[in-house]
């Protein structure tokens, strides 16, 4: 899979106590985490291995968009921290941590949503996606 474009979801959750999910909106920042990639095999039976991946341009320069593609009113937060870590059954993967701007009332549409399922106590989360070349 020698420079292919890469598309993947995956959902995100909340990186704060539910209860403390007004607090985060005074402060106008809102923080995330899901797991990016991970080494389980996908729908089209291929695997990436984490250790291949350079999250580096993410992490200094990347943002969180709501859709695709990018464009400045898309945006609605950034990466934090990225993380190897696993899932499963020791799969390897890679986790972000993230913030969403607040302040922007399309960032805290999403954030206020999120919340909403959580303390309803739905089983979904929503999602995020990344794209790039492998």
């Amino acid at each position: 899979m020698t420079n292919s474009n890469l598309r993947l979801w995956a959902e995100f959750d909340l990186d704060v106590d539910i209860e403390k999910a007004g607090e985060a909106e005074k402060a106008g920042r809102g923080r995330i985490r899901g797991i990016v990639s991970s080494e389980k095999k996908d729908a089209d039976g291929e695997v990436i291995l984490q250790d291949g991946l350079d999250f580096s341009w993410f992490k200094t320069h990347g943002f969180f968009t709501l859709e695709h593609p990018l464009n400045a009113m898309n945006v609605i937060g950034e990466p934090v921290e990225l993380q190897k870590t696993t899932i499963g059954d020791g799969i390897a993967a890679t986790e972000v941590v993230g913030e969403l701007y607040l302040k922007d009332p399309v960032a805290l549409g999403v954030w206020r949503k999120a919340v909403a399922i959580k303390k309803s106590g739905g089983q979904r989360r929503l999602g995020m996606s990344i794209e790039g070349r492998v």
